[in-house]
């Protein structure tokens, strides 16, 4: 389930960084700082996004991994 939402996070952030690049060439093209404080505020979001993406993507190979060790027998 951690894995799902790792990979959730992580094509949301990539949705939102291709907006951002929208935002970006608009702002570019009409010169407005207005439209700057939106690229960078997206910017910003997509990137916390992404790190929380990956975290959970980690934190889910550490808990498959710790699943996987061989259990030693018991006498």
């Amino acid at each position: 389930m951690l894995s799902d939402l790792a990979e959730l996070l992580y094509w949301a952030a990539c949705w939102i960084a291709v907006t951002v690049a929208f935002l970006a060439l608009a702002a570019y093209i009409t010169g407005s700082r207005e439209s700057w404080v939106g690229v960078s505020t997206f910017l910003a979001v997509a990137a916390a996004i992404w790190v929380a993406g990956r975290l959970a993507l980690w934190l889910s190979r550490t808990k498959q991994a710790r699943n996987r060790r061989p259990r030693t027998p018991t006498a």
